[in-house]
């Protein structure tokens, strides 16, 4: 029997060893996964930090690059403007000049015709006056025949 106690005692320091053993080894797995988890929440930190930085600057090179392009397409539709008011405002020119040069045709005319008139009708004033009334006589026939056939 004190063999069996001898093995019993060299049962519980061997259980008391594996348990130490086992301990220490846990103790060390437990170290060296907080490293890790340390290692890899710096290491996402780090790589969140990077992402939002250059998130950020990509967001301020597109600003600064739709800045620019509505710089650029204010001025261009500026200068169009500016541009079609230049041709608007010389064909506005253009205009008045002809109509003032046909205002000065026409007036020119109208004076030619009534020099022309005024000449044949001191040239032949009685042929003249019977031209008139004839013609006030057939204008007069034909309106109060146009009203006649009105009232009909």
């Amino acid at each position: 029997m004190a063999d069996r106690q001898t093995r019993l005692g060299e049962q519980e320091t061997s259980v008391e060893d594996a348990i130490a053993a086992l301990t220490e080894r846990f103790d060390k797995f437990a170290k060296q996964f907080g490293d890790n988890a340390r290692s890899a929440g710096q290491f996402v930190s780090d790589t969140v930090d990077d992402s939002r930085n250059q998130v950020h600057e990509t967001a301020r090179e597109g600003y600064d690059n739709v800045r620019s392009q509505g710089r650029r397409g204010v001025k261009y539709v500026s200068d169009s403007v500016r541009s079609v008011y230049d041709t608007v405002d010389e064909g506005n020119r253009q205009v008045q000049e002809a109509v003032r040069e046909g205002y000065r045709e026409v007036r020119h005319q109208g004076q030619r015709g009534m020099e022309n008139v005024s000449g044949r009708i001191e040239e032949h004033p009685l042929s003249s006056v019977l031209l008139g009334l004839s013609v006030g006589f057939l204008v007069g026939w034909v309106s109060s025949s146009a009203r006649f056939g009105k009232m009909m």
